[in-house]
């Protein structure tokens, strides 16, 4: 798994210190490692790069227009999560849910 943010590590670093995490993830890629930030899909294929995957065998999970747009781009399966916008604006993933909870 991975992560693909348009953060910054000292975000990212904050995160992992309060939220134990980060050994589920095998790759993060932030905004200081890529030229173009999303809506471009280059943070996704980088993503896939590194995993050692191709990109139509990926899924995201993404909650921004910009970032479905992205992994959408990159060939990417998407599942957008309405917890940032509304479910109308999320349309162009391949599935929208609410949140994480069952």
């Amino acid at each position: 798994m991975a992560i693909a943010t348009s953060g910054i590590q000292p975000n990212i670093d904050f995160m992992f210190q309060n939220i134990p995490i980060k050994k589920y993830f095998d790759v993060v890629v932030n905004s200081s490692h890529i030229k173009k930030g999303k809506p471009d899909p280059e943070i996704y294929l980088k993503v896939a790069l590194l995993l050692h995957v191709l990109p139509k065998d990926c899924l995201v999970f993404e909650d921004a227009t910009v970032g479905i747009k992205s992994a959408k781009a990159a060939g990417m399966k998407v599942i957008a999560v309405a917890t940032t916008q509304p479910t109308e604006e999320l349309r162009e993933a391949d599935m929208i849910i609410d949140d994480y909870t069952f």
